[in-house]
């Protein structure tokens, strides 16, 4: 009987001990590793390479990888998983941040008329519309277009993405619309414009934004350069 309770405390011991090691095994196969940057963003997924004091690449949970200078990481931790986890924290708006809901950007800038009148055109121009995706955007524009004795009103549906997830990324836009011209019936009509630009952030969720392209003026061609702020 001092047998049987020895064996069946031994084996008892034995098993708790067991299940408590695979229980910790299992915790530290959840744990993933966690970058947190000096500019606020939290990277999480597998760091896949570290060159000790000068880089490191981590790889995302959806196969995205990141390079960053040793002098850009404020700390290393390895933590377990978020529920429904984006690639970067709410926290940090860097990498590949997910967007939703309204999106609207203002520009100023300057048209200039390369045939026809001939006109220098300043712009005031305001777009509201939705995010598509963390970098896309699809809204209504409306603008004015003023120069002497010459004004135009534009209407326009307006796409805008950029690319990358640096601070300062590349861009592309495209409009199609309808435009209204005081002064010179030969402007109003079709208003087709498409160029390239850069984004440059300047906190969460606000951009300064600085766009070039050509914009048709129902057969009149124009130079735009544009400066102004996304939100």
């Amino acid at each position: 009987m001092r047998i049987f309770k020895k064996n069946f405390a031994f084996l008892s011991g034995f098993l708790c001990g067991i299940v408590l090691l695979a229980g910790s095994s299992r915790a530290q196969g959840n744990l993933q590793d966690v970058v947190y940057l000096k500019n606020g963003s939290i990277i999480r997924g597998i760091i896949i390479e570290q060159v000790p004091g000068k880089s490191l690449k981590i790889e995302t949970h959806d196969g995205s990888v990141f390079v960053y200078n040793m002098d850009e990481i404020e700390k290393m931790t390895r933590e377990r998983p978020k529920r429904d986890l984006e690639t970067t924290d709410d926290e940090g708006d860097e990498k590949q941040e997910h967007k939703s809901g309204y999106a609207g950007y203002a520009t100023f800038g300057l048209n200039q008329v390369l045939s026809g009148y001939g006109a220098s055109l300043i712009s005031l121009h305001d777009v509201n519309g939705l995010h598509l995706s963390s970098s896309s955007t699809l809204g209504l524009g409306l603008g004015i277009e003023f120069a002497t004795a010459v004004t135009l009103i534009p209407i326009w549906l307006d796409f805008h993405t950029s690319f990358g997830s640096s601070d300062v990324r590349p861009s592309l836009w495209g409009r199609l619309g309808f435009i209204e011209s005081s002064g010179y019936s030969a402007a109003t009509g079709v208003l087709i414009g498409a160029g390239s630009g850069m984004n440059v952030r300047v906190s969460k969720g606000l951009d300064l934004i600085l766009d070039a392209g050509f914009v048709d003026y129902s057969g009149d061609v124009a130079l735009e350069l544009m400066f102004g702020i996304a939100f």
